[in-house]
């Protein structure tokens, strides 16, 4: 088994003030990836006391991934208003070559990813604010390679080349005051992807069974987290966090439906002792 990786990053970033308060920032960048796998498999011969190269559990292959990202946001930010807008526009090459069966494909990704902020000042202290973002999970390269691995013949394993990158959703309004003897923080969250990369496994009459990937999942998660400060004294303060949300993972194909409630805190006071 043998594997070498080549990498090569370009970045270039510019910031243009348009006035006291607001700014445009700019930036492209460009980021290659080469890969070679090989992970070969002899057949040894008693007979003839030599080993025979195995084409068919052997996996040889090059990997290229060509990354070109544009990306602009403009800041706004005054007494009360504070805004944030940016798009990136992500162009993704990637190439599979499987030497040992001379098979070759690509996959080309064209992404958009805006996002979005904006709160407002309420009072001393207090601000109220609203987040959106979407965010892009590209298939990686064993995700994509078609190649059959029947090294275990009970469990084959297998990439699926029509892959496309998962999109996720994501949301926030949040409240926050916060003053000297203490304060807290309150919001709702939201994730949401409905093409979600899954991995489906499924079993022959044979009992063997095949595990590959498809965008066939649904991924929902909402719910309400905060946080809470409060200072007593000099000597004694207290921090608190929690966070209660719904959680489903869905996929009829893969034959997954998980659906559930969890919750998480924490407590933490803080005490001086004497003496420092």
């Amino acid at each position: 088994r043998n594997n070498n990786n080549y990498s090569i990053f370009l970045n270039t970033d510019y910031t243009l003030p348009l006035s006291e308060h607001a700014k445009l920032d700019v930036g492209f960048r460009t980021r290659i990836n080469n890969r070679e796998n090989v992970n070969e498999f002899y057949i040894f011969d008693p007979e003839t006391n030599t080993y025979t190269f195995n084409t068919e559990i052997s996996n040889i292959f090059n990997y290229k991934n060509t990354i070109h990202t544009g990306y602009a946001t403009y800041s706004l930010k005054s007494d009360i208003w504070g805004i944030r807008a940016g798009l990136r526009i992500t162009d993704s090459d990637q190439s599979i070559d499987q030497i040992h069966t001379n098979t070759s494909l690509n996959a080309h990704f064209l992404t958009l990813v805006p996002s979005f902020a904006i709160s407002r000042q309420l009072a001393e202290g207090s601000l109220l604010k609203l987040n959106y973002s979407r965010r892009v999970q590209r298939p990686e390269a064993t995700w994509l390679n078609p190649y059959l691995d029947i090294s275990d013949p009970r469990n084959i394993q297998s990439g699926n080349p029509n892959l496309r990158p998962e999109f996720v959703h994501k949301a926030e309004l949040g409240y926050s005051s916060y003053k000297d003897e203490g304060g807290w923080g309150p919001s709702l969250f939201m994730d949401y992807s409905n093409n979600a990369i899954t991995r489906i496994r499924t079993v022959d009459e044979a009992g063997v069974s095949l595990t590959t990937y498809d965008n066939v999942g649904r991924e929902f998660t909402y719910g309400l987290e905060t946080d809470f400060s409060k200072k007593f004294s000099e000597a004694f303060k207290i921090n608190a966090s929690a966070r209660i949300f719904r959680s489903e993972v869905v996929s009829a194909l893969a034959q997954i439906d998980n659906r559930n409630w969890s919750y998480s805190g924490n407590l933490n006071a803080f005490l001086n002792l004497p003496m420092d």
